[in-house]
């Protein structure tokens, strides 16, 4: 990606080959597609991926995943190709004898496997709405709120992500605070999203912005992948049924979800790695000498606050216990009050940007302490 970014910006020359007109024209193409998408007002969000790494001395380490041009264009090359090889399947989903197609004879031996994502609840969204009100009226920034009346969720998301390139803010919010706010807001529009899961009968996918969708262009890691491509060549006439399908697409569901749940636990896990050496290694120095971490407050819970750092980009937990004593969080979820002996109370608010120390380690519960400075 990285390469081929660098010969669409000129740095280095597209070689003359028998592929240089498909990667010019990947860029035409993808460059449509993602107007396309935003017409139709797909929500985008605003992502921040995290690589983990080893070390020279074998420790762990974590940077953000940089995405090029080259990145987006290409996904959408993959999600044209599943929408459309969904609406193939969809077209010849097995169906009762009585209502069978006479045009399709042989669809009563076709499986598909779909990828479902429902639209987010509206009671939900309200939520969110007077969430983001909270918020904005906290910061002085009237702009961030979203009115789900006057914008979609899709256009409010792209205006709120381009404020902090703007030219000054109307209330004076310094550039940084700025982002740490939106993306504390764009965290919590993620939040809004219901799962995703793998099953038998087409359905929407909200987070595609498609009728239906499916999985094709990952068959040599995923088995949907590979089951799908066995379901479209029956399609084509190019592959004979299996009597045995039916049992096969149930094993290829069952497999599917729990890999997408086995997915998460890693990623969860391998980051808790790279906390655990970074945040050890702060507690060998004295409390002086220990880094002071900066990052934005993006979630809070009754008992605990979500910070992610400015690097390397992890989301941390603070945990009210570590802080003072009666937690007490707004209704909207925006804020979390925090009282302590001897000492005005503490207020935490979605955006704030805080520095965090590492203040212990509970080896009982497996979780640091950290205090806000």
């Amino acid at each position: 990606y990285r390469i081929v970014q660098l010969m669409w910006d000129g740095v280095e020359p597209l070689p003359d080959t028998d592929f240089k007109a498909s990667l010019l024209a990947l860029r035409i193409v993808g460059a449509q597609r993602i107007a396309l998408a935003e017409a139709r007002q797909v929500v985008r969000y605003q992502r921040v991926e995290v690589d983990v790494g080893v070390s020279p001395s074998d420790g762990f380490v974590a940077f953000e995943a940089r995405r090029y041009e080259t990145d987006r264009c290409n996904e959408q090359i993959s999600l044209l190709v599943n929408v459309e090889g969904a609406r193939l399947l969809a077209a010849h989903v097995a169906q009762p004898a009585a209502d069978a197609d006479a045009a399709h004879p042989d669809s009563l031996l076709l499986q598909g496997v779909f990828r479902v994502h429902p639209a987010p609840l509206p009671d939900t969204l309200s939520a969110f709405a007077r969430m983001t009100a909270s918020v904005s009226a906290a910061h002085r920034e009237a702009s961030l709120a979203w009115e789900p009346e006057r914008e979609s969720l899709a256009h409010w998301l792209d205006r709120v992500a381009a404020l902090p390139a703007a030219l000054g803010s109307p209330s004076g919010l310094l550039p940084a605070a700025l982002r740490g706010v939106v993306l504390a807001l764009q965290r919590q529009a993620l939040l809004l999203n219901q799962r995703s899961t793998f099953t038998a009968e087409p359905g929407l996918h909200y987070g595609v912005g498609a009728p239906c969708y499916a999985r094709f262009t990952s068959p040599m890691r995923e088995v949907v992948g590979i089951f799908t491509h066995k379901e479209a060549l029956e399609i084509m006439g190019l592959s004979p049924a299996d009597p045995d399908d039916e049992a096969t697409r149930e094993a290829v569901i069952e497999s599917a979800n729990r890999a997408k749940d086995l997915q998460h636990r890693l990623t969860k896990a391998a980051n808790q790695l790279v906390i655990g050496d970074m945040l050890s290694a702060d507690l060998k120095l004295p409390w002086d000498e220990r880094p002071r971490r900066l990052g934005t407050l993006v979630g809070l819970a009754p008992d605990r606050a979500y910070v992610v750092l400015d690097d390397p980009p992890l989301e941390l937990k603070v945990y009210a216990r570590d802080l003072g004593i009666r937690p007490q969080m707004s209704a909207d979820g925006s804020a979390l009050a925090i009282e302590r002996e001897g000492r005005p109370a503490l207020t935490l608010l979605l955006g704030d940007r805080l520095t965090l120390v590492a203040d212990g380690y509970d080896a009982t519960r497996d979780r640091y302490a950290l205090a806000i400075e």
